[in-house]
């Protein structure tokens, strides 16, 4: 086998390793592959090794060494010798800034991953990078620009065939959409990515597009339905380190304590809490500590339990996640409620529903609404 060959060779075994969610044999392989590609002139092969590794560090939260190499992609990129590499280096930096909760520098490297892909006339990083920019508006509160990203990043997945963008992303529509109260929108959505995902089998897609079913069952308020999708993704949670942690784990535990399971809740919030704080991702570190802090109140140790809802403020403030800080000015609204102070509840309150107007979350800005003027 000629040397080029067998490098990719072992970069796509390591690739497969990744789709599996074995993470250490992938990483294995990958390295491997960059140590026979290194020497070569096939900068190709080499490019492809690089964003290979990008995308595995990645899933295991090690982010700043896929940060490494997503640069590495791009400087291979603007050599001129593997065009591609730059849209595909910015791809991966725009996707951990998101996994992080840097949600301005999410969409600014969406852009140039944008940009480049529009140079190489590539519909593929063009789609990809949809990806990433939706969910920096997301995380800003701008669900309305975020569902139209992510319109546009399907339809052209229809065209290239793109199914594993467009099962994040059917998934990432429901969540989206179910925020902005499109119930009927949210669950065809779901469904579509819960099919793709059992067409492509792999355990990330599976909790991504599980959790979003759950998720928009949670926001129009049927606690059954989002169990009976959370009982499934949580043995996955259990069976792998990847990325699913981070993503999944903080939503199933807003879901077991609305179903009153307060000691599961309790395990699963505990698990979010040292994910994030592995990944150093301020943004699911936050929601973790909000859903501990409703945790405590439940078990009545009220003084904990606003410790832990002023944590999660002081860390989802500094990066304007602006839907998780509205919902927990919400529930710190509810605990000071709890303990009779009204004027409290009622600012709290009152700044939830006018920041969940702003953003067009209508179930959320009704919540608010409703506690506002107790």
């Amino acid at each position: 086998m000629q040397p080029a060959a067998r490098a990719l060779a072992t970069a796509l075994v390591g690739r497969y390793h990744h789709y599996a969610a074995r993470h250490v044999q992938a990483i294995e392989f990958l390295q491997r592959a960059r140590e026979l590609a290194e020497p070569l002139a096939d900068a190709s092969v080499l490019g492809n090794v690089y964003a290979f590794l990008a995308g595995a560090f990645q899933h295991v939260l090690r982010y700043s060494e896929s940060d490494r190499w997503a640069r590495a992609c791009i400087a291979l990129g603007e050599s001129g010798r593997f065009p591609e590499g730059v849209a595909n280096g910015y791809e991966f930096l725009s996707e951990n800034a998101s996994g992080r909760g840097h949600w301005t520098d999410a969409i600014r490297y969406a852009d140039l991953d944008l940009a480049h892909g529009r140079r190489i006339g590539s519909l593929s990083r063009i789609a990809w990078s949809g990806f990433g920019r939706a969910q920096g508006y997301w995380g800003r509160g701008e669900l309305a620009t975020a569902r139209d990203t992510i319109a546009d990043s399907l339809a052209l997945c229809e065209q290239t065939g793109e199914a594993r963008l467009a099962t994040w992303l059917e998934a990432f529509a429901a969540t989206t959409l179910a925020d902005l109260g499109d119930a009927e929108g949210a669950a065809r959505h779901a469904q579509r990515g819960i099919e793709h995902a059992r067409r492509l089998d792999q355990a990330v897609l599976t909790a991504w597009t599980q959790n979003s079913a759950g998720y928009a069952s949670l926001v129009r308020e049927d606690i059954a339905e989002a169990m009976r999708w959370y009982d499934q993704c949580l043995p996955l949670l259990e069976q792998t380190c990847n990325v699913a942690r981070l993503l999944v784990a903080g939503r199933a535990a807003d879901a077991l304590l609305r179903a009153g399971r307060l000691e599961d809740a309790a395990r699963c919030a505990e698990l979010a809490r040292d994910v994030a704080t592995t990944a150093e991702a301020p943004h699911y570190l936050g929601l973790a500590r909000q859903v501990q802090g409703r945790v405590l109140a439940a078990r009545g140790r009220m003084a904990e339990a606003r410790v832990a809802l002023d944590e999660a403020l002081a860390l989802l403030t500094p990066i304007e996640s602006r839907l998780e800080m509205a919902r927990t000015l919400f529930h710190r609204a509810e605990l000071e409620a709890s303990l009779g102070n009204r004027e409290a509840a009622r600012s709290d309150a009152s700044h939830a529903r006018v920041e969940f107007a702003a953003m067009r979350a209508g179930v959320d800005e009704a919540r608010a609404g409703e506690l506002s003027t107790r």
